[in-house]
């Protein structure tokens, strides 16, 4: 829907020209990180009519009194490094760009705190806190664009995640203003964290911090998923908690061969997973941390590789989809798993997808949990697209199989909020939608979307018959539709009683 000229006008009386409406500064705000099909515009109005934004949470108040007057959907947003489709509209609407609100508040040493605006990436907040000393208790591998604001909203776990837990765990107190015009100071993170600006938009956070230490990378790697598996449980169970493990099974480390600097051998063997290990604290804590590991991998063959390669993969933390210079394109999709499914997930990605054309990393965010990335090297160009978007999904159904669950909702998994909330969590959610939100304008489609995600649920399975038929063949496709039988009644239920 096109505004009018009258409510055009509202908004500029509030935002002045940090109100657009030209089509070419919109178009980036109609997707997030994930490349989107054309054909997902048949079914959906994923542009935006307008974005704003804000620089104050005063600002924000007023905008949702003109979105409630015109029933006008309003789509928060920090920089979109997500590709769960929170941030993408729905149904058209007014983006809230929240990057402009990136003003550090108050940083307390003595109580090893932080007061920030949501706008600030992570990287900038994390600089600043180093120049006095102090740290993030952890932070997305997206750092360098993610906005603190925008990494609340959305839930989820990182660097850091394994010794610190999620940043929900990190948050303090948010300041957010309701759909109901309301400016709250909340400290019911159930409310708004994970809930994807369904709720309201956040416009400062106060954070725990701690102490800036030193941090040491090491690398290893083995020779299968298995011994991947059995190597990071024995490192968890028999020296000191890492800072964070990040991991990278066998075809994502092939993949990213092409990538390594020129003027450097590439240190890792063929059909070799890799894991980095980083341990903070101490100089004993680290060390101890270290020749455990160096114990861990000579128990499996493992190879530990130099410092050089230690360090290198340290900075490279911070770039999981430089592969992408590899595709043109790139599809993602993320899943939970349990840490001891971790060797049969990788095992049946590895043997759905082409070895040089699809990869999978991920962090090891508690004792018994990991959560893993998929990705896959496409072209966006190609008639067929649509088809090989489907895959994003796929990491997820392998997951399921094994114990796993999403990672997050969004616009794409909006019908598995039960299972990611579960049912007490969510009924709170839903209480205080209808509280705070009854009109429906603050992201709707996010959580509690119905229609769409189950006609993308059920659709996405015809997509990815035509995907296997197309790139595999007849015999592969059977394989692959059995394994699709087990995500409708009665056979998941059956299969998850045995």
């Amino acid at each position: 829907m096109a505004l009018t000229d009258e409510q055009e006008d509202e908004l500029t009386k509030i935002f002045g020209d940090r109100f657009i409406v030209a089509k070419h500064e919109l178009l980036p705000f109609s997707t997030d990180i994930g490349t989107l099909p054309r054909e997902v515009g048949l079914i959906m109005n994923n542009m935006p009519d307008a974005l704003v934004q804000p620089v104050k949470a005063n600002e924000i108040r007023d905008l949702y009194a003109v979105a409630r007057r015109h029933g006008i959907p309003l789509i928060p947003r920090g920089a979109g490094t997500s590709g769960y489709g929170g941030a993408i509209p729905l149904a058209g609407g007014i983006t809230v760009d929240m990057r402009r609100m990136d003003r550090i508040i108050e940083i307390d040493e003595e109580k090893l705190t932080v007061t920030t605006e949501p706008g600030i990436s992570w990287y900038d907040l994390q600089f600043e806190l180093n120049r006095r000393g102090l740290d993030l208790q952890c932070y997305p591998s997206s750092a360098l664009a993610a906005t603190v604001g925008g990494w609340i909203s959305q839930g989820g776990d990182g660097i850091g995640s394994l010794k610190y837990g999620p940043v929900n765990d990190s948050v303090i107190e948010l300041e957010v203003v309701l759909p109901n015009g309301r400016i709250v100071l909340s400290r019911d993170l159930q409310l708004f964290c994970d809930t994807e600006g369904i709720l309201g938009i956040i416009t400062k956070a106060k954070l725990k911090v701690k102490k800036l230490t030193e941090i040491e990378p090491t690398v290893f790697s083995v020779r299968d998923n298995h011994v991947l598996m059995n190597a990071i449980e024995e490192i968890l169970n028999e020296g000191p908690l890492p800072f964070t493990i990040k991991l990278e099974e066998s075809n994502y480390v092939q993949i990213k061969k092409k990538l390594w600097p020129k003027n450097e051998l590439y240190p890792y063997p063929k059909k070799h997973c890799v894991v980095l290990v980083a341990y903070e604290g101490d100089q004993d804590e680290i060390q101890t941390g270290l020749n455990t590991v160096r114990e861990v991998a000579g128990k499996h063959d493992g190879i530990i590789h130099s410092k050089w390669v230690a360090d290198y993969e340290w900075k490279e933390r911070f770039y999981p989809m430089r592969i992408k210079q590899l595709g043109p394109s790139l599809v993602a999709g993320q899943a939970h798993v349990p840490l001891e499914s971790l060797g049969r997930v990788l095992g049946d990605f590895q043997s759905q997808q082409a070895p040089m054309r699809a990869g999978a990393d991920g962090f090891v965010t508690s004792r018994d949990a990991v959560t893993i990335m998929g990705y896959y090297l496409e072209d966006e160009r190609n008639l067929f697209f649509m088809l090989s978007w489907v895959q994003s999904f796929s990491i997820l159904d392998i997951a399921e199989r094994y114990g796993g669950h999403t990672h997050s909702t969004g616009l794409w998994l909006a019908d598995r909020a039960e299972e990611y909330f579960g049912k007490k969590h969510l009924a709170k959610i839903a209480a205080a939608k209808s509280k705070f939100d009854s009109d429906n304008i603050s992201n709707p489609g996010k959580i509690f979307g119905f229609w769409f995600p189950w006609v993308l649920r059920f659709g996405r399975h015809f997509m990815r018959i035509g995907f296997e038929l197309l790139n595999n063949g007849p015999l592969k496709t059977i394989k692959t539709v059995k394994w699709m039988l087990y995500d409708f009644p009665p056979l998941k239920w059956i299969r998850n009683d045995m």
